[in-house]
């Protein structure tokens, strides 16, 4: 948990007489939440909410473990600290949610959606070992540290577009920051996801980056020194237009099935200061889509076949590690 000096705590009540959150009857301590707020949801027989309250600051929001599925709509949150949840069932916080001060997801025991545009100059960090979702023109400007014990269990799902330029987003599924990468795992939500965002791997825990159904697109820099493990299962794939030159770490192309595909989208997309193992064996796990143009490896291992889908004449430097 958090410490939240300052803060005054309410709790939904049970048998709320609506789905108001301004009527002080709905709430355990027969008063309004004031700002900054600790809101916590138990089990009730109304779990469809609305916000509205306005410029309503929470210092947590908690998903007690009796929790009933909430979905709360509404107004703007100004969030800060953690939400939490700690239930058996998935909840839905749709209003939009303003990072004043840096944030904290945690899908401990089961899932979180954040439906509603995320802004703001807040930080967000996801450390939850369940699935925390976020889509769309998401325009906050702080860094997205994406948390984990390195298992792949510590999930951060996304759907969406950026818009902007490689490097500089003006808005996507992960705002404008960058995108770190500390164990955790980056995954394809509810539709494709197109980044412009930078991502830094951070050494010490191996970080994944996973399609189960939909595409992942980077068109921002890899970099940092860590492991990050691409782990695919669908002709979608991954698809690297960035410049990954500044990575130093390991890239690994995971064999999972003969349904993996890693698409590099130009000769940028590798790095001479890079260890790559290539293990997707299929004939069309990697594959070079760019045309002409040298693509440069560091070092080269794994049982995969390159391809060159881009119809030009590729060429690939591998060795400058002098591994």
């Amino acid at each position: 948990g958090f410490g939240v000096p300052g803060a005054s705590a309410f709790t939904w009540t049970y048998s709320p007489v609506d789905s108001s959150m301004s009527n002080a009857s709905n709430w355990v301590e027969q008063t309004v939440p004031t700002s900054p707020a600790i809101l916590t949801f138990k089990v009730t027989e109304d779990s469809t909410l609305n916000n509205d309250l306005t410029n309503l600051s929470t210092s947590r929001i908690v998903f007690d473990t009796t929790a009933t599925g909430y979905t709360i709509s509404g107004n703007p949150i100004n969030a800060g600290n953690e939400i939490i949840n700690n239930s058996s069932v998935a909840q839905a916080l749709n209003t939009p949610i303003v990072m004043n001060s840096d944030l904290v997801t945690n899908a401990n025991t089961q899932d979180i959606v954040l439906g509603g545009a995320v802004s703001g100059a807040g930080n967000f960090k996801n450390i939850g070992r369940n699935n925390v979702y976020m889509n769309g023109l998401n325009t906050y400007t702080g860094n997205t540290t994406i948390w984990g014990d390195g298992s792949g269990a510590y999930v951060l799902k996304i759907a969406g577009n950026s818009t902007g330029a490689p490097s500089a987003p003006t808005a996507g599924p992960l705002g404008t920051g960058k995108i770190i990468m500390d164990g955790g795992s980056l995954q394809d939500g509810d539709s494709d996801a197109v980044l412009y965002n930078d991502i830094e791997v951070l050494p010490g825990k191996r970080s994944y980056i996973y399609e189960g159904v939909h595409a992942i697109t980077l068109y921002g820099k890899i970099t940092g020194s860590g492991t990050f493990w691409a782990d695919c299962n669908t002709y979608a794939g991954l698809h690297l237009f960035g410049d990954n030159s500044g990575f130093t770490g390991l890239f690994v192309n995971a064999l999972r099935s003969g349904n993996n595909r890693l698409r590099f989208e130009s000769p940028d997309a590798g790095s001479a200061n890079a260890t790559w193992n290539l293990d997707a064996n299929g004939i069309d796990c990697q594959s070079l889509d760019y045309g002409d143009g040298t693509i440069h490896f560091g070092a080269l291992t794994g049982r995969g076949y390159f391809r060159n889908d881009g119809g030009g004449s590729p060429i690939i430097s591998v060795g400058a590690l002098n591994t």
